[in-house]
């Protein structure tokens, strides 16, 4: 996995904000990783499926928080345990190319459930107990449409069959007081689904996915125009506690590489399918030229502690001071 060092606070923390216990200074220490998923290795340990009908890697992995994988689902593709299943933790994931066709049912008596065709575009927010699976008319859909590749983020906990004969199942879903529905916005069909001003980023586009600010959780579709740089030049800011994810679906980004020194290194070009993860206490620069030369569009997931939802709200990210014009 390429890493590149971005930005920490160890020295720079130690003149900008004085009154930090020595304690917050020393978890300041992360730094900003960018990863080109197009050269990671296929690994078998994180595909999705039966052998050699699905393949992937791992982006992200953080101990008691979470996994983040990048799948593809084969034509042919099977998996033991495909039918209606619950998980006992959240999931999130998008669809990079291909469909991708699943079950949702709002109910462990469904039978048949409601046929749910994912496509390129595709966000899903999935709570915990929501039952969700794929019958044998689904599999053999499965053997003739294009391959679908996948964004996969699923936090810790267990799956739960709701098939007697499965070796995931357990009389525990009959004592799950209520099961809950996952949320689908299909982004690329511009008729369902249209882009609107970023509050937050004069001049940027953004689609909602998911908002549970509260429980500490949102999701975002953003673009960037050719061209675009923030308008408070070297605008620095950080998440003290949660994570933030972007990977570029198209385009390019341009991102500023600081040394311990605040001193600027050169300027890493992100482009499409690289991984960017934001640690907390890790610092983001929008840079004082253009953040991007021919447009760019990112899907940008945030937490409010560590990787899980419902530890905490998202606080603001803090802004470091006296770096700003």
């Amino acid at each position: 996995m390429k890493k590149i060092r971005y930005f920490t606070l160890k020295k720079y923390l130690s003149i900008v904000f004085l009154i930090f216990t020595v304690a917050s200074i020393q978890t300041a220490n992360a730094i900003i990783q960018i990863t080109d998923v197009n050269q990671l290795p296929w690994d078998e340990r994180f595909r999705m499926g039966n052998k050699e009908t699905t393949n992937g890697k791992l982006l992200f992995s953080l101990k008691g928080g979470g996994n983040l994988l990048y799948v593809k689902f084969n034509p042919g593709w099977s998996a033991d345990g495909t039918e209606a299943h619950y998980h006992t933790f959240h999931e999130w994931g998008y669809v990079l190319d291909g469909d991708f066709p699943l079950f949702e049912f709002v109910s462990p008596n469904q039978k048949k459930g409601t046929l749910m065709n994912m496509r390129p575009g595709t966000f899903m927010d999935r709570p915990a107990y929501s039952i969700h699976g794929n019958r044998a008319a689904v599999m053999e859909k499965q053997i003739v449409t294009p391959p679908s590749t996948q964004l996969l983020f699923y936090e810790p906990g267990k799956t739960v069959s709701l098939n007697p004969e499965n070796r995931s199942y357990s009389d525990e879903w009959k004592s799950v007081e209520e099961f809950f529905s996952a949320n689908f916005q299909h982004t690329a069909d511009t008729h369902t689904m249209e882009w609107e001003e970023d509050v937050e980023l004069p001049g940027v586009f953004v689609k909602w996915l998911s908002d549970h600010t509260k429980k500490g959780f949102t999701a975002k579709l953003r673009h960037a125009p050719a061209g675009w740089s923030h308008p408070k030049k070297n605008l620095k800011s950080y998440n003290e506690q949660g994570y933030r994810f972007l990977y570029i679906l198209s385009g390019d980004m341009n991102i500023e590489i600081i040394d311990d020194d605040n001193n600027r290194i050169n300027t890493t070009q992100a482009k499409k399918d690289f991984f960017i993860s934001q640690p907390p206490m890790s610092i983001w620069n929008w840079g004082d030229k253009e953040l991007t030369e021919f447009g760019v569009t990112w899907l940008e997931v945030q937490y409010g502690k560590g990787t899980t939802i419902g530890n905490g709200p998202i606080i603001p990210s803090s802004l470091l001071k006296n770096n700003a014009n």
